[in-house]
């Protein structure tokens, strides 16, 4: 599984998935943390953000042997802009690198988002070219029967990423005959699931949601 920070597309490190990578080595299952670029440390957009994270799939599938993963059981996760990403690699066309293999399909196995920005809001659409710029990179509208078994983690009190937003990408990917699972926290706001939140209490509780999800999905072994 490899994770994608959240940060808005502008801040963010790989520190903020590693106690789920620890977690997740417990279960026998490989943890990576993708380094992207951000505005901030290298003055790049969300789309450069893009095309990083569609070479990082296709990074992990071309070096599968060496690391020792099955390239067909590759998900992808992440928080906020760092869903966004996920989510990317699994529906949107463009943004490739044309350095990368084309030959590989980023396309992911599953995805485990936490409050992910799957609609960019016209509100801040200046920041990614305008708004049909920002319709381009949002995953909602491309949903197709190729998206995979997605899990949603999703705070009801979210003033960033409002919840209807993920209701909506359920039901267009749920129209599209595929898996989407939405889990609502009540009263939870943006980012409740790092660590450090409430005593940690919504971060276990997003460990055993996702374990469950795993199970079901056939990744995972029910332990």
């Amino acid at each position: 599984m490899i994770f994608f920070f959240g940060g808005g597309w502008v801040q963010g490190t790989t520190t903020q998935f590693q106690p789920h990578c620890k977690y997740l080595s417990t279960l026998g299952i490989i943890g990576i943390t993708a380094e992207y670029r951000v505005k901030n440390r290298h003055n790049t957009t969300p789309q450069d953000a893009i095309t990083d994270a569609k070479s990082a799939m296709r990074w992990l599938k071309a070096n599968a042997v060496q690391l020792n993963i099955d390239k067909d059981m590759i998900i992808a996760a992440g928080g906020s802009a760092g869903g966004h990403l996920a989510a990317c690699t699994a529906t949107l066309d463009g943004f490739n690198d044309p350095n990368d293999d084309s030959s590989i399909d980023p396309i992911p196995a599953a995805l485990i988002l936490f409050n992910p920005v799957l609609e960019i809001p016209g509100k801040v659409a200046d920041r990614f070219g305008g708004e049909e710029e920002a319709r381009k990179i949002s995953p909602s509208f491309f949903v197709s029967e190729k998206t995979p078994p997605t899990l949603i983690f999703h705070g009801t009190e979210d003033q960033l990423v409002p919840a209807s937003t993920i209701l909506e990408f359920q039901k267009k990917m749920i129209n599209s005959g595929n898996t989407c699972e939405v889990i609502l926290f009540g009263d939870e706001q943006h980012a409740f699931f790092n660590v450090g939140k409430k005593g940690n209490r919504p971060y276990h509780q997003t460990l055993v949601l996702m374990k469950q999800f795993l199970v079901e999905e056939g990744f995972l072994k029910n332990k």
